[in-house]
């Protein structure tokens, strides 16, 4: 016990700072590699407050202050406190004479001696040595992997955008120039997809949902349109945009596969009746049409529903419109929907 509260004792000058920093952290970058847990991750920050603590000491300040450093596992402005204060006790000089925490940090000190401030020098055995050798190639290895690393991530990124800006360029869909009565253009960027997309609804405000799931993240706009409120007939358009979790639908192959299963899963969704399945294109990309019956159970109240599903740049889109069974298909702008619905690429 007598040594644990050692290492919050005394004083700790920056340049032991940074190195037990670096150790401390290559060591927790080095192991979420191989096994990533956001629970780790903060237990290798708790491992640098004994550092953090004697270094506020060598700025005479309280090592209380020490949780600041932490905030950075906060949003907004609690990240860039954190960031600053850091910076502050890695930049910021010592107290050149003794102060309430200690006498200055010796000049010279052994790292190993330094980081567990232990007293005794690190040349009076042969173990000592050895340890202090121990500790440096430790060091240098997490210097070179934390660099390796860094190259690898950075390569990745550079090289996707080189692929992205000169092989796969991104689609852009141009809308038909359609209007439908009492319609309005909704503007909006779906922020996990990127895409910027417009669309005629009933409303300039649709409704917005976000769903995730274990296979993706899916974003949903939904607006309903009364066409006439005496016979309860209505139709509800809508709009979902699916971001897998796990690779984008690039390839041919896996885009027909995905096409043709979505009608039966989405029919199995509402315990509905599938009546019509036909793969065709929209705007020169592939895509599936269906059309099924089901039960609107809220109002109980006999429902159609038809869309149209398709694939742009991996993400699967799905436009349809759901409609009461005494409602004409022709009266609900079905196709005039579809046609209005566009994508562009800033």
């Amino acid at each position: 016990m007598e040594n644990f509260k050692k290492l919050f004792e005394g004083r700790l000058g920056r340049l032991h700072y940074f190195w037990g920093n670096l150790i401390i952290f290559g060591a927790g970058t080095f192991v979420m590699i191989i096994y990533p847990n956001e629970y780790l991750s903060f237990v290798f920050t708790v491992l640098t407050l004994p550092i953090t603590v004697r270094r506020l000491h060598d700025i005479n300040l309280s090592g209380y202050l020490a949780p600041i450093g932490w905030l950075s596992y906060f949003k907004g402005i609690f990240i860039i406190v954190a960031v600053f204060f850091n910076l502050f006790l890695l930049f910021k000089k010592g107290d050149k004479e003794a102060n309430q925490y200690g006498d200055t940090p010796k000049p010279g000190r052994k790292f190993i001696n330094a980081i567990l401030n232990r007293e005794f020098k690190i040349e009076n055995t042969d173990k000592d040595k050895k340890i202090h050798v121990a500790f440096k190639i430790i060091g240098w290895v997490l210097v070179v992997l934390l660099f390796l690393i860094v190259v690898s991530i950075y390569g990745e990124r550079t090289a996707k955008n080189i692929f992205r800006s000169t092989e796969s360029k991104p689609t852009t869909l141009y809308s038909d120039q359609v209007t439908i009565p009492g319609f309005v253009k909704y503007t909006d960027t779906e922020k996990e997809s990127g895409f910027k997309f417009s669309i005629l609804f009933p409303t300039n405000s649709p409704e917005t949902y976000d769903l995730n799931l274990e296979s993706g993240y899916i974003k949903s706009y939904q607006a309903h349109h009364i066409f006439n409120q005496e016979e309860g007939k209505f139709a509800s358009y809508n709009l979902h945009i699916a971001v897998p979790k796990v690779g984008k639908i690039l390839s041919e192959e896996s885009k027909r596969a995905y096409l043709m299963n979505y009608p039966e899963s989405k029919v199995a969704s509402v315990n509905g009746i599938l009546t019509k399945k036909e793969m065709t294109t929209l705007k020169g990309l592939m895509a599936v049409e269906y059309k099924y019956e089901y039960t609107y159970e809220m109002y109980e109240i006999e429902m159609v529903r038809k869309g149209i599903s398709f694939i742009v740049d991996g993400i699967p889109i799905d436009l349809s419109v759901g409609y009461t069974s005494s409602t004409s298909e022709s009266s609900v702008y079905y196709n005039d929907y579809i046609k209005s619905f566009a994508i562009s690429q800033d």
